[in-house]
């Protein structure tokens, strides 16, 4: 079947299509790094298949172009798989053997441990290389970055100053200051639908008409429409998964869209599952890196880290999706906590880290599985890695540390208390640090009551709140209405709360003590006294800490409060090996502890090993 009325209805369309020219492509059949060492993408352009130039194909010949004209040696692209990253490079260095251009060539790794494991052949041919040539390498990955490093010394020993553009892909390609070549490069509906029927077309010119499923497979001409509209929910529309799905539907006969979507689906799942793993220490840091972010961010949501914590992480590409955010207006700062709990200001980049196809997060999740103490461990062998730092930072690590810290102060019935006070704590608003001397501190014994709530078992109390407070103030107000409950029925007992992103607080002790009372300074005249204290903790598992979500919290249940014959004392616990002080951001308080795990008793945290190897990590990085 031709092409010729595939084209004509091309015209009328917004974008015309640009095939790939035929006076480009004939150079593959006698190119010997074509046939030695490309992909397969080579036997399609000797075969005639259907290839046209989509706006990833413009952009990325451009950066091409741009970067061979630097003076750099070592130049890292990359971008999501299937967008035509292999087919673009080779449609390059074809073009340039069109225009005379001799000095760059192209090798694909998978095709060098396929064929040329030793790299006989390409040593052989690399004798032909020029000083300044270019080597575009494709197809690099983390468990085949060995074959790079002896293509890189073959290539050196051969000429001088050569210029390397490495493509990484696969799974553990990785971001680094940037993705080149994202969500924004996939296929719109008008190139979707073009390939569609141009490849389709293709297939079908290789059938003989009198074949009994040809008509069956010439009205798969009008699915297209139906293919992009069911897989654009989920997936990244690209070229690959054009073809993988075409491919699929053109084979089995009378297959439904719905069922072509659940057998892309489920091979998706099997590649997952099966991808290949390596025993190098950078594949030890991502599969870290990977199996943490996958455990932090729930399926359809995002986490948001520092721009330059995101540049510590090997982050996949084709496993999540990173966003560079600018914090434009104060109100942003109020409305999520996290900005504030990383000191983010107005004017600040964020990135914010999401999953690139929320349908298959569980099933990276059981390809990379996440076990703390596993975790642990594996920070431990890499040496100086930085997730944990960050993910502590972050909410994820240190919500689960502070959980292991509520948890063993459970198991022994104790609870970790500054050794005295000062009285009840004041804030005053501040855009100042304030360096805060650290409390001696005890382990107060016989505490029995332990609460665990999360907002919907203390609905009863909502009526009740103020309706001064606002967000996440009622959070706080919902929890201070059930303390101050307790405290009729109680003297000693821990209230832990289940709501993610709770401001100011992390888990709250009440405290009430009977002591001896002097008056006059005679036996006769000593009475006893409630000493009734409220503590609202804070676990701080950075360098310093942002001090102004604490005092919001405490005003609130100060306000609580009001009326009641109890002193309400801010502590923060922290992890460091500085003993003497603290850094407390955008705060000023008066009466305020500091407890340093540091200086703590042993047993409070040997108690726990997780927790202890968590309490070593934090040590480590402060």
């Amino acid at each position: 079947m031709q092409k010729t009325h595939l084209l004509v209805r091309a015209l009328d369309m917004a974008h015309p299509i640009q095939e790939f020219e035929p006076s480009v492509l004939r150079h593959v059949h006698d190119d010997e790094e074509g046939n030695n060492f490309a992909s397969e993408i080579v036997c399609h352009f000797m075969d005639g298949r259907y290839f046209i130039k989509t706006k990833f194909h413009a952009e990325f010949l451009e950066k091409l172009k741009d970067e061979r004209a630097t003076k750099k040696t070592w130049i890292y692209l990359n971008g999501l798989e299937g967008l035509g990253k292999s087919s673009s490079s080779i449609y390059y260095v074809l073009k340039c053997r069109e225009n005379g251009d001799l000095s760059v060539h192209y090798v694909d790794l998978n095709r060098i441990e396929e064929r040329d494991e030793d790299l006989e052949s390409f040593e052989a041919y690399s004798k032909k290389f020029g000083n300044r040539d270019c080597v575009i390498v494709d197809h690099l990955t983390l468990y085949n970055a060995h074959y790079l490093e002896k293509v890189k010394k073959i290539v050196k020993r051969q000429v001088s100053y050569p210029q390397f553009i490495l493509i990484e892909t696969g799974f553990t390609a990785s971001a680094h200051k940037f993705m080149e070549f994202g969500r924004e490069f996939q296929l719109d509906e008008d190139t979707f639908l073009n390939i569609w029927k141009g490849s389709l077309e293709y297939m079908l010119s290789q059938k003989d008409k009198e074949d009994m499923n040809y008509e069956h497979r010439l009205g798969l001409l009008d699915k297209g429409k139906e293919v992009y509209d069911e897989f654009s929910k989920e997936y990244i529309m690209t070229p690959r998964l054009l073809n993988s799905v075409l491919e699929d539907m053109y084979t089995r006969t009378n297959e439904t869209v719905e069922e072509a979507f659940a057998q892309y689906t489920k091979e998706k799942q099997h590649k997952i599952l099966n991808c290949k793993s390596s025993e190098n220490i950078e594949y030890a840091k991502f599969q870290l890196h990977t199996a943490v972010l996958l455990h932090c961010i729930p399926n359809k949501q995002e986490i948001i880290i520092k721009r330059e914590w995101a540049q510590e992480l090997k982050i996949g590409i084709n496993i999540f999706e990173v966003e560079h955010y600018k914090i434009q207006t104060p109100g942003l700062l109020q409305s999520n906590l996290e900005y504030a709990r990383m000191g983010l200001d107005v004017g600040d980049i964020c990135v914010k880290i999401r999953h690139l196809i929320p349908t298959l997060a569980n099933c990276w999740r059981e390809r990379f599985p996440y076990d703390l103490e596993g975790m642990l461990q594996i920070a431990k062998n890499v040496g100086s890695d930085k997730i944990l730092p960050i993910m502590f930072q972050n909410g994820g690590a240190r919500k689960e540390f502070e959980k292991l810290l509520v948890d063993t102060q459970k198991e022994i019935q104790s609870v970790l208390l500054p050794f005295s006070i000062g009285g009840e704590t004041i804030y005053q608003v501040s855009q100042s640090k304030q360096e805060l001397l650290q409390t001696p501190c005890t382990v107060v014994p016989s505490v029995e009551n332990f609460f665990e709530r999360n907002a919907k078992e203390l609905s009863s109390y909502y009526q009740d709140i103020p309706e001064n407070f606002k967000g996440h103030e009622r959070n706080v107000a919902l929890f201070s209405l059930f303390i101050k409950q307790l405290s009729n029925n109680f003297d000693k007992f821990l209230v832990y709360p289940l709501i993610p992103n709770f401001m100011g607080v992390d888990y709250f002790v009440f405290y009430n003590v009977s002591v001896d009372r002097c008056e006059g300074c005679t036996s006769s005249k000593r009475i006893k006294v409630q000493e009734k204290t409220l503590y609202l903790v804070q676990v701080a598992t950075g360098a310093m800490h942002r001090g102004d979500t604490i005092g919001q919290a405490l005003n609130v249940v100060k306000q609580i409060f009001a009326n009641e014959n109890v002193v309400v004392h801010a502590v923060v616990i922290v992890a460091s090996q500085n003993k003497e002080s603290f850094t407390l951001t955008k705060c000023a308080f008066e009466n305020i502890s500091v407890i340093n795990l540091h200086g703590t008793k042993k047993p409070l945290l040997q108690n726990n090993c997780l927790l202890y190897q968590f309490y070593l990590e934090l040590l480590k990085s402060s």
